[in-house]
């Protein structure tokens, strides 16, 4: 088995990137993968799978500001996987690309009805998006390179209002077809492989959307061939890594994801929030999100190596959309990369991350109808690559 400093590096990366992925399980509104790029740094020619399973415990309660409301509400925010698959090549010493096939973005929250009367029974939020980005990297010689590149990407969800809150179940749902929008990344990064130092800072476009959709109030079409305009967020991620001392890495990242300017429209029809008609809301509203993760990784064996990380981000507004009843977050992860062979790295890590206590609040402005507390999220996954 190989045991120079290019293994070191490289299974101690592997280590790292696999406790980086289960944190960021449950970061940044509706964020899953995070859009890392820690695959296009990788040595020579790679080829990667990598899956996932995200298991949330979110559960609250109805806080009596609608009168008669007392429902409680268990298992808000449903399991689901992520999968992704990555081919970085070298086409000389100074160029090399990387195609890298994600599932940036998505949301599974799904509120059961209670047998009281209830505020958002029966609400329901499901979203899903795939991407597929296409990066080229050029060094220049002196430790820093520059990387951009083109992201294609689709979304598709469907939203229903439903509960007390809403004027009643289900009061309004929205259908949307897939639509496929491109956006594109521009970065720059600085390395020392003496110290197996990585610094690299990327910029992600915000990928605006106009989706073909059908609106439905009171269990009836209302408007067919509605043009919804939304976007997924424009975001900056900071990931380094440098050695601390034999067969130790330090390693980290910073995400920055402008969700402020997130938006999902009603059309401009009148339809029930609250008890009133109220026209043209915005169904969903988030905060920007700044995500942190700390760690250290290590080499045990020629073959095996471990890392441990914190996640961090800070909580926000304290009224928080239903749609992701969330504020804020904890997080440790454990990862490990075992070497099979010269070609094939085996890489898995789990996460805990407790969530922070939020209020939900529809409508515009927000009225707080629920609180949630005493959350948490559980995520695992493991990678296969193959080196050629």
């Amino acid at each position: 088995m190989p045991c120079g400093m290019e293994n070191m590096k490289t299974l101690v990366t592997s280590a790292a990137i696999a406790a980086l992925a289960a944190g960021s399980a449950q970061a940044g509104g509706l964020d899953r993968s995070g859009q890392f790029l820690g695959d296009l740094f990788a040595d020579g020619n790679v080829l990667k799978f990598s899956y996932g399973k995200v298991m949330p415990s979110i559960g609250g309660a109805d806080n009596g500001v609608i009168p008669s409301t007392e429902g409680t509400y268990d298992s808000v925010a449903g399991d689901y996987t992520r999968m992704g698959l990555s081919l970085k090549a070298d086409v000389n010493e100074a160029l090399s690309f990387a195609l890298i096939l994600d599932e940036p973005f998505g949301s599974d929250v799904a509120y059961p009805v209670p047998s009281v009367t209830n505020a958002l029974g029966g609400l329901t939020t499901e979203v899903n998006s795939q991407a597929t980005t296409l990066v080229g990297r050029y060094k220049f010689g002196n430790g820093f390179s520059v990387h951009a590149g083109l992201r294609s990407q689709s979304i598709e969800g469907n939203i229903i209002l439903s509960g007390d809150a809403f004027g009643g179940s289900p009061a309004y749902q929205l259908q949307t077809s897939k639509a496929t929008e491109t956006g594109y990344l521009v970065g720059a990064a600085y390395e020392r492989p003496d110290i197996a130092l990585r610094v690299a800072l990327t910029y992600n476009s915000a990928i605006d959307y106009k989706v073909s959709s059908t609106e439905i109030i009171g269990g009836a079409i209302s408007m067919p061939g509605y043009e919804l305009q939304t976007s997924t967020p424009e975001s900056i991620n900071l990931e380094f890594q440098t050695g601390v001392a034999a067969n130790t890495l330090v390693f980290g990242s910073i995400r920055y994801a402008k969700w402020g300017d997130f938006a999902v429209p009603q059309s401009t029809r009148e339809i029930p929030i609250l008890g009133g008609n109220v026209p043209g809301n915005n169904l969903a509203s988030i905060d920007d999100s700044t995500s942190y993760n700390i760690g250290v990784a290590r080499r045990f064996t020629d073959q095996f190596a471990g890392s441990v990380s914190i996640t961090y981000e800070a909580k926000g507004d304290d009224l928080v959309s239903p749609l992701s009843p969330t504020n804020g977050l904890i997080g440790i992860s454990i990862g490990g990369a075992y070497d099979v062979s010269d070609q094939i790295t085996i890489s898995g890590g789990i996460n805990y991350t407790k969530v922070g206590d939020a209020t939900g609040a529809p409508g515009t402005p927000p009225t707080p109808v629920a609180t949630f507390s005493d959350n948490s999220v559980v995520g695992v996954g493991f990678s296969v690559a193959y080196k050629f």
